[in-house]
């Protein structure tokens, strides 16, 4: 199996999600205590009882486990989202691979479907990837990844420095945790309200701030308020219904 359809296996089976971080904060957003799956025995032991995923940082965690035991060349990476400003950064983990020569991008949450090559930039990639174009922007030549949202077509500009570049071999897992439990509290939206995408053949499944989201692969998308979130989460997301009934509401939906 090569990189790109590992990838695509990731994609089609585990959920992003932020159920596990919601079911640790219930209706208390300032609770304290290790924030959940960093680990990816953890994060994947869930995965096959309750069909979980994780946020960016377990998620990335334990793709990059899978993919260095499948001897892929692949290294953390982190960076921040530069549209959310108010949460504090570097607060994206990502895995990048030097395979064949090239380095490419292979990211579980923006789900592009396709390894972004990193070593021609500037680039555009066609419409049917959810990541647009890569570019070097500002006085510190970040590497800039124009993505688009699950729910909107707006786009958001994801930007990785020198410190933290796609080109360091410095980020390890105790960086990569450290981030995560930065993003504890009021830190992120994923903390008060249950975010899961998932991939559906050619289509990504989204419930967010109780909508539920279809991206289409003609680039539309279709919405509709959720009524019955557990029959959602478990026949089109892959939860299992013990888990699915101990995520709490929304806290201020």
């Amino acid at each position: 199996m090569g990189l790109e359809s590992l990838y695509c296996a990731w994609l089609d089976r585990v959920p992003f999600c932020s159920s596990l971080k919601r079911i640790h904060y219930g209706n208390e957003p300032t609770r304290s205590g290790p924030l959940p799956v960093m680990d990816p025995r953890e994060f994947f032991s869930n995965f096959l009882q309750h069909g979980t995923g994780g946020t960016c940082f377990p998620t990335a965690e334990a793709f990059y486990a899978l993919c260095r035991s499948c001897d892929f060349p692949v290294r953390r990476s982190i960076g921040s989202m530069v549209d959310f400003p108010e949460i504090p950064g570097p607060n994206h983990g990502t895995v990048v691979a030097d395979f064949e020569g090239s380095t490419y991008l292979v990211d579980p949450f923006w789900g592009s479907r396709k390894a972004l090559s990193l070593n021609d930039v500037p680039q555009s990639v066609g419409p049917e990837h959810l990541a647009l174009s890569t570019a070097k922007g500002g006085e510190e030549e970040t590497l800039d990844v124009l993505w688009r949202f699950h729910t909107a077509r707006n786009e958001m500009r994801f930007a990785f420095s020198p410190n933290h570049s796609f080109h360091t071999d410095s980020v390890g897992f105790s960086l990569f945790r450290e981030r995560y439990e930065a993003s504890s509290g009021p830190n992120s939206v994923f903390n008060a309200c249950l975010y899961i995408s998932r991939h559906v053949k050619n289509d990504v499944h989204t419930i967010f701030r109780g909508t539920y989201y279809v991206l289409r692969d003609d680039n539309t998308i279709e919405s509709e308020s959720v009524e019955d979130r557990n029959s959602l989460l478990t026949g089109v997301f892959g939860l299992s219904e013990q888990l699915a009934l101990q995520i709490p509401p929304d806290i201020n939906a």
